[in-house]
């Protein structure tokens, strides 16, 4: 793979949006063309600041949203397609591992089951590790999930229903299953680590409810040391995430 494009849809958080854009396009194995999808001047703005291409549409109903951004990633032709949030780190190495597991084990899908999430807070950083103990420990799903283009291809690149607001993740893995596709996950501790940050920002999915016990996911462990966890896995990202509190 020689061109990866990768789509964010986005809805205001564009401090933390911004950043994490930044961090694709700088320290990954080969650069990242952006996609971020918006429905206002704030989102359009995030786009112009870091060069990412940008596409307007209704922040409804999500499923059209998202599909308007592999629409145009499409336009892009890219051989691969990596779906981000706006509030989601990935690893320098994610996609030479991800790539390398598609090219060698001739995939079409590579994600993650496994996690981290942080909280970021004046007064004490939170890192939980997160992993789904359910059925969709078997599938990627989420944020860091490389497809590939021949499989895109396969599906005309209608990857995301229309007309939907939830269970996103699991149309779009239904679309790839439903021609065929293969998939695999990277995990264990040595595999490249997917952060999800919270704070005030984040009123769609915020900290207390993605730790207040959502069924079928395990989120026991506290990572010690937030500060050397983070620096270690992202480089000067303590002191990044610590810059979204002023």
């Amino acid at each position: 793979m020689k061109k990866i494009v990768g789509v964010m849809a986005l809805h205001r958080r564009e401090k933390i949006a911004a950043m994490s854009i930044e961090r694709l396009q700088e320290r990954q194995c080969l650069p990242v063309e952006m996609v971020v999808v918006g429905d206002s001047e704030v989102e359009q703005k995030v786009a112009a600041d870091t060069g990412a291409h940008y596409v307007q549409i209704s922040n409804w109903p999500l499923s059209n949203k998202w599909q308007a951004g592999i629409e145009k990633a499409r336009e892009l032709d890219p051989d691969g397609v990596l779906i981000m949030g706006s509030d989601d780190w990935i690893t320098d190495g994610w996609l030479a591992q991800a790539i390398k597991c598609i090219e060698t084990q001739d995939v079409d899908l590579v994600g993650k089951m496994e996690w981290e999430i942080c909280d970021v807070r004046p007064e004490k950083t939170v890192i939980l590790h997160q992993e789904f103990i359910d059925g969709r420990r078997t599938r990627p799903i989420g944020a860091g999930r490389l497809f590939r283009r021949q499989i895109l291809d396969r599906i005309n690149w209608e990857l995301f229903p229309h007309g939907i607001n939830r269970g996103l993740d699991l149309a779009s893995f239904q679309s790839i299953k439903s021609v065929g596709g293969t998939w695999r996950l990277m995990k264990g501790e040595r595999s490249p680590r997917l952060l999800l940050i919270r704070a005030d920002w984040a009123c769609c999915n915020p900290w207390k409810k993605l730790t207040g016990g959502l069924e079928g996911i395990s989120s026991s462990r506290t990572v010690p040391h937030p500060e050397r966890w983070i620096n270690k896995f992202y480089p000067d990202g303590w002191e990044k995430l610590r810059s979204l509190l002023t």
